[in-house]
């Protein structure tokens, strides 16, 4: 029983190899992009089966587990961090900003239960994706409060609606296949002082097309969002941040993630699976500090509000 049980752990410590194989070749082809998504899940089975090799007198597959769980960990632990680093010290003349991002699902039915959550939030600044006709007129109540705004209204997933306190300037909507998946550029002007921010939503890679329109607009977003200061980007990026293209994003907006140190927040629900994945994000430049970072209930959509709280 024992031996069979050791061979079953074997079998397992070489599917991971397996997993961690397509993670390195993420790059090449969309597919095996998909196993980076897993990451955080990754990790903990490779830790648990080394602890279980070991118990069971494997130590090749010990080990071997071990060395999966380092390659997993090195990009999953930075986000358990227990203090993390949350920037510029608050100081006299910084200025306060709170920030919303939520996909609210086109075919979500909880109008009021989004409008009542958004109310209590009170953000500065409120970017909703997947905003369409429907959801221009259920919203109305609440986005009547922002004096500016930018809307590029679609039905279906690819509508975007961004609303500020503050005044919106050089606002610029670039977009693809027709209009579809836009991402908009602007500069809020916050008492006085510009903040940058770039906002986007690509097309999920379902299929190899999709996927590539979903790079090339990170691609493009990136460069919108680098260079300058202060800046944010934000958005659903349908991507997690062990996806080689979250990272060449990172690169090319010079930007840093600001949920490390601050816990896995898992934004995408997909019914058929019991776990989330982090695929909404808020990037900040070094300039900008991260107060808090806090996602929202279930409110009938398969995304969570990401609410972020930023000094500058």
């Amino acid at each position: 029983m024992r031996e069979a049980i050791r061979k079953r752990v074997f079998i397992a410590v070489l599917l991971l190899a397996g997993a961690a194989l397509c993670c390195m070749a993420a790059p090449l082809w969309s597919k095996w992009e998909l196993f980076t998504h897993g990451s955080e899940y990754w990790f903990w089975m490779a830790v648990g089966l080394s602890f279980a090799s070991f118990a069971l007198g494997a130590p090749r597959s010990g080990a071997g587990a071990m060395v999966l769980a380092a390659y997993w960990g090195w990009a999953v632990i930075p986000y358990f961090k227990l203090a993390p680093d949350p920037g510029p010290a608050l100081g006299e003349g910084m200025t306060a900003l709170r920030v919303m991002h939520f996909n609210v699902l086109h075919i979500n039915p909880e109008h009021q239960a989004v409008r009542e959550f958004i109310a209590a939030q009170e953000p500065d600044v409120l970017i909703v994706q997947e905003y369409d006709a429907e959801w221009k007129k259920e919203l109305a109540e609440v986005t009547e409060r922002y004096p500016h705004a930018t809307e590029h209204v679609m039905s279906g997933p690819g509508g975007m609606g961004v609303f500020s306190r503050f005044p919106l300037q050089g606002v610029g909507w670039s977009s693809r296949d027709d209009g579809w998946w836009p991402f908009v550029s602007c500069e809020i002007d916050v008492g006085g002082r510009p903040l940058r921010m770039v906002a986007l939503h690509p097309p999920p890679p379902l299929r190899a097309g999709a996927a590539r329109s979903r790079n090339a607009i990170l691609r493009e977003a990136g460069d919108a969002a680098g260079g300058g200061a202060p800046r944010i980007a934000v958005g659903d990026f349908n991507c997690t941040p062990w996806s080689p293209h979250f990272r060449d994003f990172c690169e090319r907006s010079g930007l840093r993630d600001a949920a490390l140190g601050r816990g896995l927040r898992r934004t995408w629900f997909p019914t058929a699976l019991p776990f989330g994945i982090p695929i909404d994000h808020v990037l900040v430049s070094e300039e900008v500090a991260v107060r808090s970072y806090d996602t929202g209930p279930a409110l009938g959509s398969d995304h969570r509000a990401v609410v972020v709280d930023l000094s500058f």
